[in-house]
């Protein structure tokens, strides 16, 4: 993998007692946030985007796929709240990609940025993160390894 880009999901519905979390979609301000940030991403070289199961991930997903129709979606259960190991075990399994974006929940997807720049980033909703990895770097030396190329906050 050369690049990969992380993105937490857009603002989600406020919870409801009688719906799960995974069902909650994305708050009118979360699908402003997901149209803005869709149209700053540059996804040129980026052909997949694996995100959670959820709602507001996959609505969150659907956005960037509408500015950039050539990206292929691929909703992923075990994305559902996926703590670091289970993020290091998708981006193991997924290494052979050139580029990825994954869509996913915090704390995994901040814990993840952590784990492969060594820099905090809290991650607010539909923040993401463009990184870099060293040619020909294996998928055993990513710890601390990604260049951070853009972080970009939602302004909505």
């Amino acid at each position: 993998m050369k690049n990969l880009i992380l993105v937490r999901h857009a603002q989600a519905k406020d919870a409801v007692a009688i719906q799960k979390d995974f069902d909650r979609g994305l708050s009118d301000r979360g699908n402003a946030q997901a149209k803005r940030q869709a149209r700053q991403l540059e996804l040129g070289e980026f052909n997949t985007i694996f995100h959670s199961a959820a709602l507001r991930t996959t609505e969150t997903a659907v956005h960037l796929h509408n500015v950039h129709p050539h990206v292929t979606l691929q909703a992923r259960r075990d994305m559902y709240n996926a703590d670091l190991n289970q993020l290091i075990e998708i981006l193991e399994e997924s290494w052979e990609l050139e580029a990825l974006v994954l869509v996913g929940h915090n704390p995994g997807i901040s814990d993840l940025f952590y784990h492969l720049t060594g820099e905090w980033e809290p991650f607010e909703t539909c923040t993401f993160a463009q990184l870099s990895f060293p040619n020909n770097m294996g998928k055993e030396n990513m710890r601390a390894a990604a260049h951070i190329e853009q972080i970009q906050h939602p302004e909505i």
